[in-house]
């Protein structure tokens, strides 16, 4: 994903940040390979949450990429964790990052942001909906990024923000 693209969702995090986090956290390990209890301590620097309920949300998304988990029903592509000991886990694809934001709808977590986005579907689909449906989630974001950094765009966004 383009510069722009990174920096743009490190600014406006969404559905995907917190499965982008864990797998931050285990790249960051030895061996790809964490406790919750780890992973949920690394994070809660940067949640205002206590460690409880973030080790329950990363239990969940980490079980929604997770084959090992019994209720895990999506394509082998979405396997993006082994389950090596009781809440124990390890990145498959270690050393590597894996490209997520094509196994995942977009979903803003700031509502103006999303907003916007909803719109910007809605017009690129309106235009031509068969290129739509064939561009990725990375192509999507990247055109997403390139339209909402125009001068109009910004300042609808930061007169709402305001």
């Amino acid at each position: 994903m383009g510069d722009s693209v990174e920096e743009f969702l490190a600014k406006h995090r969404t559905s995907a940040r917190w499965l982008d986090d864990i797998i931050n956290v285990l790249l960051d390990e030895h061996d790809g390979t964490a406790h919750v209890r780890e992973i949920a301590e690394k994070l809660l620097q940067y949640q205002q949450r206590d460690i409880s309920t973030i080790e329950k949300t990363i239990t969940r998304r980490i079980n929604d990429y997770c084959s090992d988990a019994t209720d895990f029903k999506k394509q082998p592509d979405c396997d993006l964790f082994q389950r090596v000991a009781g809440n124990t886990f390890r990145l498959r694809t270690f050393p590597h990052k894996p490209d997520i934001y094509d196994l995942m709808d977009i979903r803003f977590d700031e509502e103006m942001v999303q907003t916007m986005w909803l719109r910007w579907v809605w017009l690129c689909k309106s235009k031509d909906n068969e290129k739509w449906k064939l561009a990725t989630n990375r192509q999507k974001l990247a055109a997403f990024v390139r339209w909402f950094e125009k001068p109009e765009q910004q300042k609808e966004y930061e007169g709402v923000k305001s």
